[in-house]
């Protein structure tokens, strides 16, 4: 069971900081676009807005490239499978 305990919080690492990060972002934004001039709220949720359209964009291609890269090892294993039986 702590073996299960230790991979869990090290898998856990990435999505908390990440959303801790966005956070503090968000929070970061609110402050300096204040100190430019623009309300709290419109940097506050403006930032955020527009890194998650790109971050959603960017996850996006990643699938896409994921898929298409375990396609092509699908067919580099059919390829040999084929090679070695003849």
């Amino acid at each position: 069971m702590p073996r299960v305990w230790k991979y869990f919080l090290k898998n856990m690492i990435w999505p908390v900081a990440a959303s801790a990060g966005y956070v503090a972002v968000a929070f970061l934004s609110g402050y300096v676009g204040e100190l430019m001039g623009f309300s709290y709220w419109e940097a506050f949720f403006g930032v955020p807005i527009t890194l998650s359209l790109i971050y959603c964009f960017g996850f996006l291609v990643y699938i896409e490239w994921d898929k298409a890269r375990n396609e092509v090892k699908r067919e580099n294993k059919n390829v040999l499978k084929a090679i070695k039986n003849d």
